[in-house]
């Protein structure tokens, strides 16, 4: 059985359903995102947190390229296709953001 953060088994019985349902839906319902959509929502949060972003195509194979956000990269693979939510993710750990901040 799944044992991830939407496992609602190990739930104290002292925290209310509404509560256990936000938080559920703040962990596991990011949507999938493009790439280009995702470079965007990124270019967008640099601006308000004053970082400096960048896409370099040249630093990846075929499609794949590499996203700065500040000092920290990522690769970015297809900007056509979605990325899914485990992917999109760990991009957002790499670069030191939080998905919700998109």
């Amino acid at each position: 059985m799944d044992s991830g953060p939407c496992d609602l088994r190990s739930v104290p019985p002292s925290i209310p359903d509404s509560a256990i349902l936000i938080n559920r839906t703040h962990v596991c319902d990011i949507r999938n995102v493009k790439g280009s959509e995702f470079l965007r929502r990124l270019h967008r949060l640099g601006g308000r947190k004053g970082v400096a972003v960048s896409f370099d195509p040249k630093r990846g194979d075929g499609s794949h390229g590499r996203v700065y956000f500040g000092t920290a990269f990522t690769t970015l693979k297809d900007r056509k296709k979605e990325l899914g939510r485990g992917l999109l993710h760990g991009m957002c750990k790499e670069l030191g953001i939080d998905p919700r901040e998109l």
